[in-house]
């Protein structure tokens, strides 16, 4: 196995057996945040977290490759609870074919009290979930998971 600082990113790479051919890497800790899986060109994992009120937005930047009509698709989870009645639950996949695109799937609840999760375009290397306002004054722990493959 082999750890190691490239660029910045923190490295994980294992070798194949007891060979001494140069490691293959498998995990990269990016300085920006995202996990990447299976290589600097693998599947990308960003995290965000906080605490928010009902009644209170949010919004996080998921920053990627330029994908001018290439294609990509995210996979999007974001929850937030403050009262068993009024959690504010999102899962949604997204192309990003389309330069004008907003998805709010809402999994369960009402977001009128809560709020509600949106996806949309920013450009061509930025998407952002938000979470707009509810009426609840109520506050609590939010989350949001983004998955996807740069376009490469």
């Amino acid at each position: 196995s082999n750890a190691g600082y490239t660029r910045g990113d923190l490295v994980f790479a294992v070798r194949s057996g007891t060979t001494n051919a140069a490691p293959t890497e498998r995990i990269r800790l990016e300085s920006g945040g995202d996990i990447v899986h299976g290589g600097s060109t693998g599947v990308h994992e960003r995290y965000f977290s906080g605490i928010v009120t009902g009644n209170g937005t949010v919004s996080h930047d998921i920053t990627h490759t330029s994908d001018a009509s290439t294609g990509t698709v995210l996979h999007i989870q974001a929850s937030m609870t403050h009262h068993p009645s009024y959690d504010c639950i999102l899962d949604t996949w997204v192309s990003r074919r389309s330069s004008t695109f907003s998805r709010s799937e809402q999994f369960r609840r009402d977001t009128t009290v809560s709020g509600a999760w949106t996806v949309s375009y920013v450009s061509n290397t930025v998407t952002r979930i938000t979470k707009s306002a509810g009426t609840y004054a109520g506050g609590g722990p939010y989350w949001i998971k983004a998955v996807w493959r740069n376009y490469q």
